[in-house]
């Protein structure tokens, strides 16, 4: 069993996100949002928190964050969106960063959120394409299974989590922390705040600490002070409620999903690093094994986040336009 300073050390590693400077030798980051984050109502008194980044003009895109982060992990491709033409809408799930908690949630009713959402910023309900990254992913997939009629052309998931009915897939740094997290929630909860104090108080050490488990691809991008200042924030605003939000996706995760995987009958692009030490490829590999329309890349010498960085372009471009077959690259 994991220690609390292995948890504290791998409350990051698991699920981190971050903002990343258009090369790893920028000293800032790439120019921000396209508009300031705002709030949409999705019933019942809940409001979803929302940031655009990219071409505003551009085919909408609906990005799904990992964990702990919120919609700001986005920033990572803001460039990207804005030379494929794409409006990036990122969103925080329920309970996270600026979406209001919503008891009792599921991975499936997340559907009913983005069908309303999607009714509110995108004109005459026109089509949309959707990327679900690691933690983010079971939620897109829902989404490939019951909103195609409702204007969703394409689905993209980047280094995804293992469902829980792939038991013979090896769980992963982050696999084993979701775990943990279902486990002994309440100490889950205590470290969690601790760890987003630590982030203010002593940055540096705390990405440093952060990275000894992660892919060198991953560690390389993370070393660089402005793509580490952007995590932290991401990480910040993310628990700006407390960490309620994040240990209920970790308890959504690690249950049942009920999708129907095979009954998917949408284009599904499937991308994951070679080298990725929170989620293990073969992860992807059974994914792309159980939805008939999916087409997986395995990107060579990338990890877990690095990826969204230097295939970022190639994803939206497709979410976009065309699908590409299934290749290792």
């Amino acid at each position: 069993m994991l220690s609390r300073r292995e948890l504290l050390a791998m409350t990051a590693v698991g699920f981190a996100t971050f903002g990343l400077e258009k090369t790893a030798s920028a000293k800032r980051l790439d120019k921000g949002p396209s508009k300031a984050s705002y709030r949409v109502k999705v019933g019942q008194g809940r409001q979803l928190g929302v940031v655009e980044y990219g071409d505003p003009l551009g085919f909408p895109v609906f990005y799904f964050h990992g964990l702990p982060a919120c919609r700001l992990e986005a920033t990572i491709l803001n460039d990207h969106a804005s030379r494929s033409h794409c409006r990036l809408i990122a969103v925080d799930r329920p309970g996270i960063g600026l979406s209001s908690p919503q008891p009792g949630r599921t991975i499936l009713s997340w559907v009913d959120d983005v069908r309303r959402l999607a009714n509110s910023v995108i004109e005459d309900n026109g089509a949309f394409s959707i990327l679900g990254f690691s933690s983010g992913s079971p939620y897109a997939i829902a989404c490939a299974h019951r909103l195609r009629s409702v204007g969703l052309k394409r689905v993209t998931i980047v280094s995804g989590v293992k469902s829980p009915e792939f038991s013979h897939v090896p769980d992963g740094n982050g696999g084993r922390l979701l775990a943990l997290m279902r486990r002994r929630p309440k100490l889950a909860r205590k470290l969690l705040t601790v760890f987003e104090n630590r982030c203010r108080r002593w940055p540096a050490k705390a990405v440093n600490r952060m990275t000894k488990k992660m892919a060198c691809a991953d560690q390389h991008l993370l070393h660089n002070p402005a793509y580490r200042d952007a995590f932290l924030q991401a990480v910040h605003q993310s628990m700006r409620q407390g960490p309620c939000g994040i240990l209920e996706d970790a308890l959504l995760l690690t249950s049942c999903w009920n999708i129907p995987l095979g009954e998917i009958n949408l284009p599904v692009s499937i991308w994951h690093g070679a080298c990725d030490q929170t989620i293990p490829v073969a992860a992807s590999l059974k994914l792309a094994e159980h939805i008939p329309e999916s087409h997986l890349t395995i990107v060579a010498n990338q990890g877990h986040v690095s990826l969204l960085r230097t295939s970022g372009h190639e994803m939206l471009s497709l979410l976009s336009s065309g699908m590409s077959g299934s290749h290792v690259s």
